[in-house]
C-alpha cells in the first residue's frame, strides 16, 4: 500500500483494492506485484505409484506459497535462513494422502493414521533450489529422528526410511520434488515418477 501511494497516489492505491496481490510473494516483494512479474505454475498430477495402495485416500491439494515456506524454514531452521531462502520461491503444489495403519508404530498420529505427502516446488535458480534442498533435508532429519539414509543418496537426491515409510527428496535444476510416507514396495516406482517430472 505504501508503494502504491508513493508511485501513483490515491488512484494507484485504489487500484490495489480492485486488483489485489494474488500470491504472498507479491506481498513480501511488492516489485513482483507492481511489475506484474509472471510466476510459473506447478501442476502435480496424482502419482501412479500411489494409485493401487489399499486404504490410501486423497485428502487435499494446495500450495504453501512464499509465506508457507518462510514459516517452515523460520520455525525449523532459522529466521535468517528463511529470509535468505524463501525469497527464491516461485511456485509449488502439494498432494496429501491418508491411510489407516495396520498396527501401531512410533511414526503414527494418535488416531492411528499414516500420511503420505507428495510435493513439487520451483525456485528462482538452481542455487536457490539447492539451498532449499539442503534445508529441507535438515527438516526431514528433525521430522523423522529415526530416518535412515539409503546408499543411493547423492548431493541432489536423498532417499531414506522412516517409521511411516520411505522418504525421497530430489533436486532437478530449479525444482525440488519429494515424497514422504511412501510404502517401501512403491519406493522405486515413486522415485522414477519424481524423476520423470
Amino acid at each position: 500500500m505504501q508503494r502504491g501511494l508513493q508511485e501513483g497516489g490515491w488512484k494507484r492505491l485504489n487500484s490495489l483494492f480492485n486488483d489485489p496481490p494474488h500470491t504472498t510473494k507479491e506481498i513480501f516483494e511488492p516489485q513482483a506485484y507492481f511489475e506484474k512479474q509472471p510466476l510459473p505454475k506447478v501442476s502435480l498430477p496424482h502419482p501412479a505409484p500411489l494409485a493401487g495402495i489399499p486404504g490410501l485416500n486423497f485428502l487435499a491439494e494446495n500450495i504453501m506459497g512464499e509465506l508457507g515456506y518462510y514459516a517452515v524454514l523460520g520455525q525449523l531452521i532459522s529466521e535468517d535462513e528463511a529470509k535468505s531462502v524463501a525469497t527464491g520461491w516461485l511456485a509449488d503444489r502439494y498432494l496429501l494422502y491418508e491411510r489407516a495403519a495396520a498396527r501401531p508404530s512410533p511414526g503414527l498420529t494418535q488416531e492411528g493414521k499414516m500420511y503420505a505427502l507428495v510435493s513439487q516446488t520451483r525456485w528462482s535458480s538452481p542455487e536457490a533450489a539447492l539451498a532449499f534442498f539442503r534445508d529441507y533435508h535438515s527438516i526431514l532429519a528433525r521430522k523423522y529422528p529415526e530416518l535412515a539414509p539409503d546408499k543411493r543418496s547423492t548431493t541432489d537426491l536423498f532417499i531414506g526410511t522412516a517409521a511411516n515409510g520411505q522418504v525421497i527428496l530430489l533436486r532437478k535444476g530449479d525444482a525440488c520434488l519429494w515424497a514422504e510416507g511412501i510404502p517401501a514396495a512403491q519406493s522405486e516406482a515413486m522415485l522414477n515418477w519424481l524423476n520423470s517430472r
